[in-house]
């Protein structure tokens, strides 16, 4: 069955009325077209179907596109590859949840990848759909994937497996790197929860609660976006449709190993991020406690003190001490001295 199969254009005219507000959205669209084979690599930046056509399509074809702006221009290309109307929604709808899709002939992916946003403090769900149909694999993402250029450096080298394997060896080298990607991500926020522990325990810096809140968050969230990655590996590294390969299979296997460590991972964080809470509030309840006993310690030392002055202080008329010389600096040398054995006291009793 030919790759490119007839699509009304009524029908895309329908998807662009339905996913307008996507205009804007990503960065403005830009793909790069590879097609290699065991002896050569051909890479070409595509702007539009138009750089297309003229493609030879001999070996295997792989479109990078990122960018999900300009639904025209994207409705163009999902037409051109025959992608089904109910597909190119999901690719546009940025809101679409992660799932897995296959038929005889085609498979389909939908992941969201997890992007720490420096600036605004913020994770940012990264959406990315692989279609893979015959000899031909296209990705799309909301904005260029850094860790993708890796898969270029493998395909230059003759020498890499990538080279001489199918193109179910290239899904999974994919798929690949962005579960590295999210398990690079979750062993990052793994470091962050770390940190914040450990100054949690030391006395001489602050942790205010809002930064455990906002840890908690971008876990949960983290953990939010990886979960169905596993389902989704699980689901591969058990198929037996479009041509996968006994061998590749066992790629998929260990890519499913991988998803399930990251998920495992971000699940253990969450427990973990659960318990800076109770440890917070342990930590702020045992200062306050010392704070206390300190204060109390004081005052138990200043209770004598201030008996013994109030005595002297009531002015009687008969208070045959009065009358001596060294009365005074006696007094004052007593109460000084009172104050020091106490505080020894305390001190030893760790009260102090």
């Amino acid at each position: 069955m030919s790759l490119k199969h007839q699509l009304t254009q009524s029908t895309f005219e329908s998807i662009l009325t339905d996913l307008e507000w996507i205009e804007g959205r990503a960065s403005a669209p830009a793909g790069v077209l590879t097609q290699y084979c065991p002896k050569n690599v051909d890479r070409q930046p595509v702007s539009g179907v138009a750089d297309l056509r003229d493609k030879c399509c001999d070996g295997i074809t792989w479109l990078n596109w990122s960018g999900l702006g300009e639904t025209t221009k994207m409705a163009k290309l999902f037409e051109h590859y025959g992608i089904h109307p109910l597909t190119a929604e999901d690719i546009l709808n940025c809101e679409s949840r992660s799932k897995l899709e296959e038929s005889s002939e085609s498979l389909f992916v939908v992941m969201k990848i997890p992007v720490s946003m420096e600036e605004v403090g913020v994770i940012e769900a990264v959406h990315f759909c692989l279609f893979w149909q015959g000899n031909t694999v296209l990705t799309f993402s909301e904005i260029p994937l850094k860790f993708l250029t890796d898969l270029d450096r493998r395909l230059d080298d003759p020498k890499r497996k990538i080279r001489s394997h199918g193109v179910d060896y290239l899904v999974w080298a994919l798929l690949d790197l962005v579960t590295d990607h999210s398990l690079r991500f979750v062993e990052h926020l793994s470091d962050r929860v770390e940190e914040i522990e450990d100054q949690l325990i030391d006395d001489e810096v602050e942790i205010e609660m809002e930064t455990i809140h906002e840890i908690k968050n971008e876990v949960t969230q983290t953990y939010r976006l990886i979960r169905p990655c596993r389902e989704i590996t699980a689901q591969l590294s058990s198929s037996d449709s479009v041509a996968m390969g006994e061998n590749t299979a066992r790629y998929f296997r260990d890519l499913h190993d991988h998803a399930a460590e990251a998920v495992e991972q971000i699940d253990h964080l969450r427990d973990k991020t659960a318990s800076l809470r109770e440890l917070y509030f342990t930590l702020m309840s045992h200062r306050m406690n010392g704070v206390m006993k300190v204060l109390t310690s004081l005052s138990a030392i200043f209770l004598p003190l201030t008996f013994l002055a109030g005595i002297y202080g009531m002015n009687f008329a008969h208070m045959p001490e009065l009358g001596l010389r060294w009365a005074y600096p006696v007094f004052l040398v007593f109460l000084v001295s009172l104050a020091v054995v106490l505080a020894i006291y305390f001190k030893k009793k760790g009260w102090l």
